[in-house]
């Protein structure tokens, strides 16, 4: 998976690059990248649990994690 980090006037905005709509922020990089983090896992089980479309390396990285 491919975080992506941009500075802004606040601090960071971080996305992850092949989930549409997964991204978060922070006033540091080391805050956003946690936030991110965070992002990722609600994103996963938010569309696991809806049934949505996931790409399979995310729903085999969550079942490992769970």
């Amino acid at each position: 998976m491919t975080y992506q980090f941009e500075q802004t006037e606040g601090g960071y905005f971080a996305q992850v690059a092949d989930l549409p709509g997964c991204f978060s922020e922070g006033e540091t990089l080391d805050e956003a990248f946690a936030n991110i983090r965070e992002a990722l896992e609600l994103y996963i089980d938010g569309s696991m649990a809806e049934d949505l479309p996931l790409p399979e390396r995310y729903r085999t990285l969550f079942a490992r994690a769970s």
